[in-house]
C-alpha cells in the first residue's frame, strides 16, 4: 500500500508473471505452461545451447534426478524438447513457489560445487 491505496490485484498478478519469467530464465526454461492444475516448464529449444554444458544445468538435472520424485517433478524428453512437469499446481503463486524452491536448491548446489572446486 502506498499513498494511492492498495495495489490492484491485476498489478500483483502482472508482477507474479514477471517473477515467474525471471525464475524460468534462472533455471534455463524458455517456456512455462500452467493448465489444468499442471505446471510444465520447457527447457531451451536449442540442444546445442551452451546452457546444457553449464553448471546451472548440471545442478538442476542433479536435483531432479535425486529429489524429483519427492518434489513431484517428472522429467520428459521428446525428440524436440526437454521438459519438467508437476501435477497439482493450481495458481501462479503455487508455480512461483515450485520454481523458487528449485532456484534456491540450484544455487545451494552450485555454491557447494564452487567451494569444492576452490579446495
Amino acid at each position: 500500500m502506498d499513498r494511492f491505496g492498495a495495489v490492484p490485484k491485476e498489478v500483483e498478478e502482472l508482477f507474479d508473471g514477471l517473477r515467474l519469467r525471471w525464475q524460468c530464465r534462472q533455471l534455463g526454461f524458455d517456456r512455462l505452461v500452467l493448465k489444468n492444475n499442471r505446471l510444465i516448464c520447457f527447457f531451451l529449444d536449442d540442444a546445442q545451447s551452451m546452457y546444457y554444458d553449464s553448471a546451472a544445468f548440471r545442478a538442476l538435472s542433479g536435483i531432479i534426478a535425486k529429489e524429483g520424485a519427492l518434489r513431484g517433478l517428472k522429467l520428459k524428453q521428446t525428440p524436440r524438447r526437454l521438459s519438467v512437469s508437476k501435477e497439482r499446481v493450481a495458481s501462479l503463486s503455487a508455480a512461483q513457489d515450485v520454481l523458487e524452491g528449485l532456484v534456491k536448491k540450484m544455487e545451494d548446489v552450485m555454491e557447494v560445487e564452487r567451494a569444492e572446486a576452490a579446495l
